[in-house]
């Protein structure tokens, strides 16, 4: 995903968690799942709202 929204030109970065894998929306530590929730949903809010905040 991260590749693909860069090819387009679209503002994305990588964000890793040391010790997680690709379940950590389910099975992360507490605190990696929610700066994960908070890196999308801020990701959401900059980027999906009518109003852009730049």
């Amino acid at each position: 995903m991260f590749t693909a929204v860069k090819f387009y030109g679209v503002p994305a970065r990588m964000c890793l968690f040391e010790g997680e894998n690709h379940g950590l929306s389910r099975n992360g530590k507490p605190l990696h799942r929610m700066r994960r929730l908070k890196e999308i949903t801020d990701w959401f809010e900059k980027y999906l709202t009518k109003e852009r905040k730049n």
